[in-house]
């Protein structure tokens, strides 16, 4: 049995897959109650949708490669907003890992627009490099939408494999599986996501080592993400 025992990944506004996200270290977005882990998002500040606003976060925080993962505006002219919904992130690297074995968590996944809740695996170690050199396995990624959603709210839960020798030549496409809630969604009740990583099966010839055969932890995240920023799972 793996011990859950989180910290929080950021202190401040940061960004994936290239888009501008905002997740905070304060426990109005992450906190334990009743002995229950909740990552709850937050409506962002009024005045920073309502008027002309830019939030720069270079230099600040921010962990995108790129300064369009760092900035983010509210244009009253053209019509586009700053996320409207902020949240956080924690993971278990400096706490527990794993090399094999399974992994099961148990969660009630949010509804509402403009949320992505994931679970995922990292590599406790960049040995192959950046991302997706090393690997990541994500064992649940959903939408808050609901399941009117084109491409599935809710209802609909991926799991993926990210590899590769840089994010334009991820491999994740490849491997990438849905499950449909019937009758129901992801938002509705506790439900048990997991992943059972098993060491390879002896072999006389060379074997390759593959960036999930090194140890891995835990990422819990929800963030705020424009639809049309993330790709399609």
């Amino acid at each position: 049995m793996l011990r859950l025992v989180s910290r929080h990944a950021f202190t401040d506004n940061c960004s994936s897959n290239g888009e501008f996200q905002q997740t905070t270290n304060t426990d109005e977005n992450v906190f334990v109650k009743n002995g229950l882990l909740h990552i709850k998002p937050t409506l962002q500040d009024a005045a920073l949708i309502a008027n002309d606003h830019v939030i720069d976060l270079r230099g600040n925080g921010c962990t995108g490669a790129n300064w369009q993962d760092c900035v983010t505006a509210t244009n009253t002219t053209n019509g586009t907003i700053v996320n409207p919904v902020k949240s956080a992130r924690i993971n278990t690297r400096l706490s527990a890992s794993i090399k094999f074995g399974r992994v099961e968590v148990v969660a009630k996944l949010p509804a509402g627009d403009w949320l992505w809740p994931a679970i995922w695996m990292l590599p406790k170690d960049n040995k192959y490099g950046d991302w997706p050199r090393s690997g990541e396995i994500d064992i649940a990624e959903s939408r808050g939408n609901n399941w009117t959603f084109s491409q599935g709210g809710n209802n609909v839960v991926s799991s993926a494999l990210h590899f590769g020798p840089n994010p334009g030549n991820d491999g994740w496409w490849r491997n990438n599986v849905k499950r449909r809630a019937l009758h129901t969604s992801y938002s509705s009740e506790y439900n048990t996501f997991g992943v059972e990583v098993s060491p390879p099966a002896p072999s006389p010839k060379a074997k390759l080592i593959s960036p999930v055969e090194r140890e891995i932890h835990i990422h819990l995240r929800q963030y705020a993400a424009p639809p049309s920023n993330v790709h399609a799972f």
